[in-house]
């Protein structure tokens, strides 16, 4: 299952142009189809790596990490 386009937009309003949120076993970058210069960036399932969204500059991306080497402090 995903998410609905629409009841995104709404959620986003006017002002947003990015929203990030956590997984939907549907990980990527998606573009909004009824609503231009809007992004969504869905996170994916801890099942095989762990996931982030970097920023650098004015672009953002999808990242997927090793589970198998976790920070030690």
């Amino acid at each position: 299952m995903d998410v609905n386009d629409s009841a995104i937009a709404q959620t986003m309003g006017d002002q947003h142009r990015l929203l990030i949120h956590g997984h939907t076993h549907r990980p990527g970058i998606h573009l909004l189809q009824d609503t231009p210069n809007r992004t969504r960036i869905v996170l994916g399932a801890w099942e095989y790596c762990g996931w982030l969204a970097r920023q650098r500059a004015d672009q953002v991306s999808l990242e997927c990490f090793s589970l198998a080497h976790r920070y030690e402090t």
